[in-house]
């Protein structure tokens, strides 16, 4: 739980569903699982755009694909805002 525990909540069980089924994806640490993992961070913040763990979770999801295409260094432009706005729904 720890980190998690805070910025789970949310009131849509559909969310929090996408979010969980993300986070076993991207456990793997792959590419393949990581673009699946996208998707499902996507539909969450669809479902609840003021998920917190959702855009943290679609930074990382970001991070794990880039390191074996663009490079961490390019997705920066894009994972700063996701985690800007995940501290900013969530600062705890």
């Amino acid at each position: 739980q720890g980190a998690d525990a805070h910025t789970a909540e949310t009131s849509n069980a559909e969310a929090q569903f996408e979010v969980l089924r993300a986070r076993q994806l991207l456990a793997t640490r792959s590419v393949a699982d990581a673009e699946q993992a996208i998707e499902h961070l996507q539909r969450a913040l669809t479902l609840d755009a003021n998920y917190a763990l959702a855009y943290a979770r679609l930074a990382d999801a970001i991070l794990i694909q880039a390191e074996s295409t663009t490079g961490v260094k390019a997705a920066r432009p894009v994972v700063a805002p996701l985690l800007d706005k995940a501290l900013a729904l969530d600062p705890g």
